[in-house]
């Protein structure tokens, strides 16, 4: 189901399935939220309303530079804030922006670039999550192999699928043919500069370096349309998690939305979009 947590010296660990407590947090009233616009009036991220009216709003290219971008209902932001709740920085952080490589089946999902995505369509969803905003079709059907699409939301493993499938917030159809195109997902393995997504047998990607990226971790990958027809993919860019340890000690407070998946009961753990949450002695769990 879909999980917010609000952590402060909450995370256990961040990605790589490392063991090691995150402690100590900032102060000051600094803060850094990860989820999915749900919202306005100013901007609401999963539930949670943050003044935006002095915010800058971008995202990252394949070059690493910050350009201007427009906040969009099911957009997956990283959103730094200070004092009250006020956003001095909202990052548009799409997971996947390219070609559809398989057109939705029946149970909604498809495939792009490869990477397995799955559409919402209902209230009644078993993740319990809203139903994925469609931009630029008017049901899940009209999606079609080789459209262009940016794709927004959370990953998790499906055990029936044995693979971490997006499960989508956003679908936009793109009217460009985007290059770079961005590709995404949880890493399953490491290989000197290769590493692959999503499932045992998922896309393999080359690295220029991997400093700071490990198993479990989500990353957005960053190549050439072109590279699409090799393997492994070669990439222009490697973005490591949007919520790091780093974050969690340098802030008073740090929120993160998504699915929970891998839950261990012996642990009282899930993982949240590549983020190790322990759960409080306290709570309880529906499993």
């Amino acid at each position: 189901a879909w999980l917010a947590v609000a952590a402060v010296a909450l995370l256990a660990a961040c990605g790589g399935g490392g063991g090691v407590d995150v402690a100590g947090v900032g102060s000051g009233g600094s803060g850094v939220a990860s989820g999915s616009v749900s919202g306005f009036g100013s901007v609401i991220v999963d539930g949670v309303e943050y003044d935006d009216s002095s915010a800058t709003r971008d995202t990252v290219d394949a070059g690493g530079a910050s350009v201007n971008a427009a906040v969009k209902l099911g957009q997956r932001v990283r959103l730094v804030y200070s004092g009250d709740r006020v956003a001095q920085r909202i990052e548009v952080q799409a997971q996947l922006v390219g070609p559809v490589s398989a057109a939705p089946a029946a149970d909604g999902m498809l495939a792009v670039m490869g990477q397995p995505v799955r559409i919402v369509t209902g209230s009644a969803d078993a993740t319990r999550s809203s139903p994925t905003v469609l931009d630029g079709y008017a049901a899940t059907a009209d999606i079609r192999a080789g459209d262009d699409v940016e794709v927004h939301g959370a990953w998790a493993y499906d055990a029936t699928l044995a693979a971490s499938v997006l499960v989508a917030t956003r679908v936009e159809k793109r009217a460009d043919r985007p290059d770079p195109v961005l590709l995404g997902g949880v890493v399953t393995a490491i290989d000197g500069l290769d590493l692959r997504l999503n499932s045992a047998t998922g896309t393999v990607v080359r690295a220029p370096g991997l400093t700071g990226v490990a198993v479990d971790d989500v990353v957005r990958v960053w190549a050439a349309r072109a590279a699409l027809a090799a393997s492994p993919v070669a990439a222009l860019r490697v973005a490591g998690p949007d919520i790091g340890v780093a974050d969690v000690a340098a802030n008073a407070s740090v929120s993160l939305s998504g699915l929970a998946s891998h839950y261990d009961p012996a642990t009282r753990t899930v993982e949240v979009q590549g983020v190790r949450v322990t759960l409080p002695a306290g709570m309880a769990v529906d499993e």
